[in-house]
């Protein structure tokens, strides 16, 4: 028997992003590089201590 199944596209079956849900995901990016550079600059700070 064969198959009767048609390769999909990969955008077809993909879920479409909203605008707001792009604003997120932008928002958490930036707060993920900005506390690691908060946390290099706290260790850092506790090297150059010693």
């Amino acid at each position: 028997m064969a198959k009767n199944a048609q390769k999909k596209n990969g955008r077809e079956n993909k879920p479409r992003v909203s605008a707001q849900q792009k604003k997120l995901r932008r928002q958490q990016v930036f707060m993920a590089v900005v506390g690691s550079v908060i946390i290099l600059a706290m260790v850092l700070a506790l090297v150059m201590n010693y």
